[in-house]
């Protein structure tokens, strides 16, 4: 039984406790002869199991927050380790570029000595029935540099490089490029690969076909052969596929809570009028 589990047992326990002392009240049952004996005998057995019922309540909580806490430093070091696997993607791309990293950001140490065979500009994708995954992930390889990078979203249909308001980011000038989805439908793979010629097209369209995943691991392998592994699509999947499981389990705790704040609200209704006038008050 998983500790979400027992304690929504012992909320349901606690609630028992106070729905039979309640019906024993309305039902006047300590006016009945020779009650009293047994109202006693009653009252002392839910003293004490309640008394126990708290204590394991307190202890499976602290086990509960203690699990959570070692989840939340264990996605948090993930988390870290992607930031830096993006560092080192954005450090090669920059340096490829000529830049060299400086207090003040990125500065292009030949400017103005040798032309240059990038620009600044934009890339978008239109990814059809994209909101019908549940996993959507874009990626533009550049393959005159062997570097990727993965297009940002805000509705799974329109993926753009760089940040929202600017859309654009640096790009190879007129060099051959390929643009990547990979999507998924509960455990169903879908692909779509594109070919294209960068700066000349600034809009794709991707249509991601049912696939599988020996046929994804085949391609990808194909695609990043020879590359770094910051640089390696495949690399990049793993944490995303980490992170989809951290926010369904995100999910999943709010979901837990608010039926936990449920049960503690029956199980000590005392306690929340209280609460409740104290505000009123206020």
């Amino acid at each position: 039984m998983s500790i979400q589990s027992w304690l929504a047992k012992l909320f349901f326990e606690l609630f028992t406790f106070a729905f039979i002392s309640n019906a024993d009240a309305e039902k006047k049952l300590t006016n009945v002869k020779g009650a009293d004996k047994y109202a006693s005998i009653l009252k002392a057995y839910y003293e004490k199991r309640l008394k126990q019922v708290k204590e394991q309540l307190e202890n499976t909580k602290n086990k509960y927050l203690k699990q959570l806490e070692n989840k939340n430093k264990e996605v948090e070091k993930v988390a870290d380790e992607y930031r830096k696997v993006l560092w080192k993607r954005e450090k090669y791309r920059m340096e490829t570029y000529g830049f060299e990293w400086s207090d003040n950001g990125w500065i292009n140490v030949d400017k103005g000595i040798l032309p240059k065979d990038w620009e600044t500009n934009t890339l978008e994708y239109l990814v059809k029935d994209g909101k019908s995954f549940d996993q959507l992930y874009t990626y533009v390889v550049y393959t005159n540099i062997q570097s990727i990078y993965r297009l940002n979203t805000s509705d799974n249909e329109n993926f753009y490089v760089g940040n929202e308001a600017e859309k654009s980011m640096i790009i190879p000038k007129r060099k051959p490029a390929l643009a990547l989805a990979i999507g998924y439908k509960g455990e169903k793979p879908f692909i779509a690969l594109e070919s294209f010629e960068t700066i000349t097209t600034k809009k794709v369209s991707l249509t991601l076909r049912e696939t599988t995943l020996a046929d994804i691991k085949r391609i990808l392998k194909v695609v990043n052969n020879g590359y770094r592994k910051e640089n390696q699509i495949d690399t990049d999947l793993k944490y995303q596929e980490y992170f989809y499981k951290e926010k369904k389990r995100q999910e999943q705790l709010r979901e837990e809570e608010h039926f936990m704040e449920k049960l503690r609200d029956k199980a000590f209704p005392c306690k929340k009028k209280a609460i409740k006038n104290e505000s009123v008050e206020k």
